[in-house]
This record gives C-alpha cells, sequence and structure tokens, in this order.
C-alpha cells in the first residue's frame, strides 16, 4: 500500500527467520503498482498473551469461550470499527472493500420450512452498524461482503458448520432462504436498517 515494507519488521523477521534481503528492482515495480484497493476479511478479533516458547512471535491466543461466541470465533463488532479506521489513518485513506465477513452458529436446521438464524442476523446488524460509524468518520469503504450466500465447503470445518445467507441440502441441492437472508434482503432495499427488526413472517 506503500511500495516498501517497514523497517522495523523487515529487522524483526531477519533476526528471527534470517529472512533474506529484497532482489534488486522488487521495490521499484512494487512502488509502481500501488493496490487499487484495500481488501479487508475480519470475523473476529484475537486476545494474545506473551508466551517465550512461540519461537517467532513470542504470543499465544487466549480464547475464553461463552454462549455468545460464533464458531469462527468471538463477536466482537468494535473492532471491526477500530480497524477501519486504523487503516484509513495509516495508508493515507484508501479505498476500502469488507470482501469477508460472517458467522456460523451451528446447522441451522430448517423447522417447517423455515430457518430462524437470529444470531447471524444480531451478527451482521451489529458489524455492518460498525462500518457504518466508520463511514460517517470519513473512511472510504465502498463495497461489503457477507461470507457466504450459500452454505458451502468450508476450509477448516468441511461440511459441518453453516455460513450461508441460503440454506443448502447438501443431498438434495434444495435452497432454503433464512431469516438473516430475508433481513439482508430488506437491508440492501432500504439501504439501512429502518424497518421494525422483527418483520419477517412465513411469507416473506
Amino acid at each position: 500500500m506503500k511500495g516498501a515494507y517497514p523497517e522495523d519488521m523487515l529487522a524483526f523477521y531477519r533476526e528471527k527467520l534470517e529472512a533474506p534481503d529484497m532482489q534488486t528492482g522488487d521495490m521499484e515495480l512494487m512502488n509502481d503498482n500501488l493496490s487499487d484497493f484495500l481488501g479487508v476479511k475480519y470475523y473476529s478479533r484475537s486476545i494474545v498473551k506473551s508466551l517465550d516458547q512461540e519461537p517467532v512471535l513470542e504470543l499465544e491466543i487466549v480464547e475464553n469461550r461463552d454462549e455468545s461466541w460464533a464458531t469462527n470465533g468471538e463477536v466482537f463488532p468494535q473492532r471491526l470499527y477500530d480497524l477501519l479506521l486504523r487503516l484509513d489513518r495509516d495508508y493515507n485513506h484508501p479505498l476500502l472493500y469488507i470482501t469477508e465477513n460472517g458467522a456460523s452458529f451451528g446447522k441451522d436446521e430448517v423447522v417447517n420450512g423455515r430457518i430462524k438464524d437470529n444470531r447471524r442476523r444480531d451478527y451482521l446488524e451489529r458489524h455492518l452498524e460498525s462500518a457504518s460509524r466508520a463511514i460517517s468518520r470519513g473512511v472510504n469503504l465502498q463495497r461489503y461482503y457477507v461470507w457466504s450466500l450459500f452454505d458451502n465447503f468450508e476450509w477448516i470445518f468441511g461440511y459441518s458448520r453453516r455460513f450461508g445467507l441460503i440454506h443448502v441440502d447438501f443431498k438434495t441441492q434444495k435452497r432454503t432462504w433464512k431469516d438473516s437472508a430475508i433481513w439482508y434482503k430488506y437491508v440492501i432495499k432500504n439501504n439501512g436498517f429502518s424497518y421494525a427488526r422483527d418483520d419477517i413472517t412465513d411469507n416473506q
């Protein structure tokens, strides 16, 4: 994003991993081909503590799981807001896209033709609100993509966890809109949250 690597990180990796010097011409090539936008993939924050036995970063992740956690981590939308402001400040107001944001909370079972995934809907609403707050502070955020439109094969959990707005019966390939998908349709249609949160019925 700046046409160079941070000098402190170059020194760190040379010390820890004996990283080689840059090849001649690499920095010029990088500087001549700066990114058009910065893509942000955000699901959760990480809390870490010092761990001397870890050979490189000397850190380990601390997890204090409770009922609010998603399969893929703690639900903490405030950190998305903090991250967007930091990127805006540190990289000279870049064009930002949120390229992935979503959560899995279990099997998302179909009951009487409906999937009431209220926790996913709450997750998405809180993160969209954080993104909206960042925009109101001047952050140049232009795109937001939910992960994912459909339930699919997830690279860590396989088919055992569902991240999609639309349920997929993996045996029959039948698609069923979850409540979060219906809710998100109205977010797009109204460009905001100016409708009743519970205005979702079996007929929608």
